[in-house]
């Protein structure tokens, strides 16, 4: 359940903690010396150049028959409209320039979060987020699924990740359409129309693995969804996806048949593998992203525990979770205060009897 935020989160700047919490910065650390290479880690800039800020705006033209609404009622428009077509009309003239460059929430995202926009245009997504959807992301600290500090935007749905949530579990294991279409049943011309993101050429996950190509990726929970409404029932389509797999492996079956010394074809694939963990396509859609805090517009990256740096493998002292300082005081509270660079779990053992 995700937590209201405390008076602690509200004091957390980038890199910086409030005065008087010295002992906070003496057992916490900003960040591992290492690259997640998800979008971030690929050249975004290239990918996506902006060009906010490098004009002198004077204005030639207007906005015609929009000139007439009141300045904050043309921003609370615009906020909404998806990325895509802000940034189109972005481009109109200069007027539509100053215009969109004067929206809070814009401003915003770029001073703190330029890598989000770029990620969004850049994949293709940006039909599917408006500006408004994107600064709510920004504006909420804690990961969806376990509601530690989130470091990150799941593009395809737009909503705040941890490392761990999206690294291992299946919710975040994007989807390509046949895969999809093989699991759920779903024609693809339905799974088309699914919010998608195009992965950008690079290198991704820990092990680096090389994507030359791009994919066109879908959530798998959207294209799910998608299939439960085309059948009317989970069992419906489980019976349908069972049928389909069989008579494709009885056409190849007959196809084979009487082929004798000759090289026959390989068999249909006719199932869909679990996402492993650190699979790349788990990084093609996801771009670091700080918290902004919407009380003081400042920026937070979170922060690592000094007594779960020796590389824990499982939580709660996995060594790649990251906190504020509110959930600092929850992770001391569980795995006990830090001794020499050590969480001493003798006080929480005492704790929980």
């Amino acid at each position: 359940m995700i937590q209201l935020l405390t008076l602690a989160d509200v004091m957390i700047e980038h890199a910086t903690f409030p005065s008087g919490s010295k002992m906070t910065e003496e057992i916490t650390y900003p960040r591992p010396n290492l690259k997640d290479f998800t979008l971030n880690d690929n050249n975004l800039e290239q990918a996506c150049p902006l060009d906010n800020g490098r004009h002198v705006i004077d204005q030639d033209h207007d906005l015609g028959v929009l000139e007439k609404l009141p300045l904050e009622l043309l921003h609370s428009i615009l906020v909404g409209i998806d990325i895509r077509s802000l940034t189109d009309f972005r481009r109109v003239n200069k007027r539509a320039m100053q215009v969109v460059d004067s929206i809070s929430a814009y401003q915003s995202i770029l001073r703190h979060s330029p890598a989000s926009i770029r990620g969004i245009l850049s994949t293709g997504i940006g039909s599917h987020i408006s500006c408004q959807r994107l600064i709510d992301a920004l504006n909420e600290p804690r990961c969806e699924s376990c509601g530690d500090f989130g470091g990150y935007i799941y593009l395809l749905t737009c909503r705040r990740v941890c490392f761990l949530c999206f690294y291992e579990k299946q919710d975040y294991f994007p989807l390509l359409i046949s895969e999809a279409e093989r699991k759920y049943g779903v024609p693809r011309r339905l799974l088309t129309s699914l919010p998608s993101v195009r992965s950008i050429p690079g290198r991704y996950a820990p092990n680096k693995y090389s994507c030359k190509t791009r994919l066109t990726l879908i959530h798998s929970e959207a294209a799910h969804c998608m299939g439960l409404e085309h059948h009317g029932s989970t069992q419906v389509m489980e019976q349908f996806v069972a049928g389909a797999a069989q008579r494709k492996s009885e056409t190849h079956r007959q196809r084979t048949e009487g082929q004798a010394g000759s090289t026959s074809s390989r068999p249909p694939r006719t199932d869909v593998q679990e996402g492993r963990m650190a699979d790349p396509r788990r990084f093609m859609a996801v771009v670091g992203a700080p918290w902004i805090n919407k009380l003081t517009n400042a920026a937070a990256w979170g922060f690592h525990c000094i007594g779960c740096k020796k590389q824990y493998r499982s939580r709660p002292l996995h060594w790649r979770r990251k906190y504020c300082l509110g959930t600092f005081d929850d992770h001391i509270e569980q795995c006990g205060r830090i001794v020499n660079g050590q969480h001493c779990l003798a006080d929480s053992a005492t704790r929980e009897r």
